[in-house]
């Protein structure tokens, strides 16, 4: 009997130790999701000296008179991925989306593309959006807005960019530990694509049907400076938190 008694103690030691290990091994690998979406803020950015320009993110009725401007009023983005690219416990890691279409740059609660991220502590952080070109289809990225003259002539403008290209900002040191999920976001000064631009530029630009079309075909000089703006006119808000 007492034998019997021993072997049943040890067998509930055994799975005992085996349930402990399990519980162990899965608060180990406790995922939360992360969100990812990309806004935009500053859509007027006004020519008030030759060579710069002056941004406010409230105005959006147009530059004062007398003084020429490109108000933004809509964009939207078609996106191959996010990606999340940091050190995860001092090793490099690499987290992507699925792409997302559509994203309104002006709504408040953009679209978002969710994926799963795995505890633990994340450092060296840069989070990504992801554009690439498409032979049919939605473009990545189209905006539109007003072009007002120093005259106060307001003339339709549209920048339609169709090429591969990569937005990046930095952001703050995260630690994932499976009980909260997430949010990362991403915004775009748009008044900072114009920071190399002046008016006399834009005065200077091709018509198509009225309106001031920036393609990589058409007003080409002004189109190329908004891309070399728009790699790096972005940065990242603070990681968001939610209950799962």
């Amino acid at each position: 009997m007492k034998t019997i008694s021993l072997k049943l103690f040890g067998c509930l030691l055994l799975i005992t130790a085996a349930f402990s290990s399990c519980k162990k091994t899965d608060d180990t690998n406790a995922s939360s999701q992360i969100s990812f979406g990309l806004t935009s803020d500053s859509p007027l950015a006004t020519f008030s000296v030759p060579g710069s320009i002056a941004v406010n993110s409230l105005v959006t009725m147009g530059p004062p008179l007398g003084t020429a401007g490109i108000t933004w009023t809509s964009g939207i983005a078609n996106i191959a991925r996010f990606q999340l690219e940091a050190k995860k416990d001092g090793k490099s890691t690499e987290i992507s989306t699925a792409g997302v279409t559509h994203v309104d740059l002006f709504a408040l609660n953009s679209a978002l593309a969710n994926v799963r991220i795995d505890a633990g502590t994340y450092t060296e952080i840069e989070l990504r959006v992801v554009f690439e070109k498409v032979a049919a289809g939605d473009l990545p990225l189209v905006l539109k807005g007003t072009y007002t003259t120093k005259a106060g002539t307001n003339i339709p403008v549209e920048f339609d960019f169709n090429d591969n290209l990569l937005i990046k900002a930095s952001a703050e040191n995260l630690v994932v530990d499976g009980t909260k999920n997430l949010g990362a976001s991403l915004t775009v000064h748009l008044a900072k694509l114009l920071a190399t631009i002046t008016a006399a530029e834009i005065d200077a630009t091709t018509r198509t049907n009225n309106t001031i079309l920036i393609t990589s075909s058409i007003n080409t000089n002004v189109y190329n400076k908004i891309i070399a703006a728009l790699t790096s006119c972005s940065d990242s808000k603070p990681f968001e938190k939610h209950d799962k």
